[in-house]
């Protein structure tokens, strides 16, 4: 009896081994998934909590909270699509009396080149320029971008862009284009583009001028039509054989329809009406016959003479033939 209510009965280590697992592994999240905002009054990080999960459709949905310096608590979230839906319907949570605005850990960042920009041109300058003049925020230092990085003798040099991480709540219709800047008593001017490189071959952007693609496809097609427009000239002997048997193909006329013959009846060769009209006895001279009046010259003379006859269709000459 005392076995069994000792089975019953449970300690709180094992109770709270049962409630609580250890947690070995996690998946790491980026800055990207975290919220950041300031900590007020006497409240606890569960609070935060508290006030948070409902907003973010539940506990499971909040990776990791603490307290940092500067007075600041900073939640991850499970994903950076949370975030970004959380920021765009919210913007912060109600806690009491007071309302706690939320920002993002990492602002959304921007991409900006700068090109044709000399090295002779200090990094104040364009700083000067894209900050006070652009009213553009910089999260970044400007860095200098190298012609082949991957280059083990001339890794080391630079090329004439620079990139710098801008903020990205910015109009982006507010950025030229182009940029204007004195320096040493010389005008120069910079090309900008924002989160890809820009072409200035065919205007596009995601590639350099050396790379365009654009350019490439015209050049290959242009290649390709120069290809099969360029055939190599006829010799002379090709001229002579190709002469020879156009002349020497048969021309098919429409049989003559002279009383007594056929309509079906093939045309006599000429060489063979020539033969047969000198013979005859009622004429001595020889006989110059045209093609089309074989058939009528020969019925006057009184000859009864078939010609062989021939095909109906002849088969066409190859070149090689």
């Amino acid at each position: 009896m005392s076995s069994i209510n000792q089975a019953q009965v449970t300690s709180y280590a094992e109770k709270t081994k049962k409630r609580i697992l250890p947690i070995t592994t996690i998946e790491n999240p980026s800055d990207e998934q975290g919220i950041i905002f300031n900590h007020a009054g006497e409240h606890t990080i569960r609070d935060y909590l508290l006030a948070l999960s409902d907003l973010v459709g539940g506990p499971q949905n909040i990776i990791a909270a603490s307290r940092v310096s500067g007075g600041k608590v900073i939640v991850f979230l499970k994903n950076k699509e949370l975030v970004h839906e959380f920021q765009s319907k919210k913007g912060g949570f109600q806690l009491g009396a007071l309302y706690f605005p939320t920002k993002k850990l990492k602002p959304p960042t921007t991409k900006l080149l700068l090109s044709n920009v000399s090295p002779t041109i200090p990094n104040n300058l364009l700083e000067d320029i894209l900050v006070n003049t652009l009213k553009l925020k910089l999260l970044s230092p400007i860095t200098y971008l190298r012609v082949s990085p991957n280059d083990d003798i001339f890794g080391h040099i630079i090329s004439w862009r620079h990139q710098v991480y801008i903020s990205s709540n910015f109009d982006s219709s507010k950025i030229p284009p182009t940029v204007e800047i004195v320096h040493n008593s010389r005008n120069y001017r910079l090309f900008l583009s924002a989160d890809s490189l820009a072409c200035f071959k065919c205007g596009n952007q995601g590639h350099k001028a050396e790379d365009c693609p654009h350019i490439e496809d015209q050049n290959r097609a242009k290649d390709l039509v120069d290809s099969h427009s360029s055939f190599p000239p006829l010799t002379n002997n090709e001229e002579t054989l190709i002469d020879g048997i156009q002349s020497a193909a048969p021309k098919r006329t429409a049989p003559s329809t002279v009383s007594g013959t056929s309509s079906e009846q093939p045309q006599p060769a000429i060489p063979n009406a020539q033969t047969q009209a000198s013979v005859a006895p009622q004429s001595s001279k020889k006989l110059k016959l045209e093609p089309s009046t074989v058939q009528t010259e020969l019925t006057a003379v009184g000859t009864n003479i078939s010609p062989p006859p021939t095909p109906n269709d002849l088969p066409a000459l190859t070149l090689k033939q």
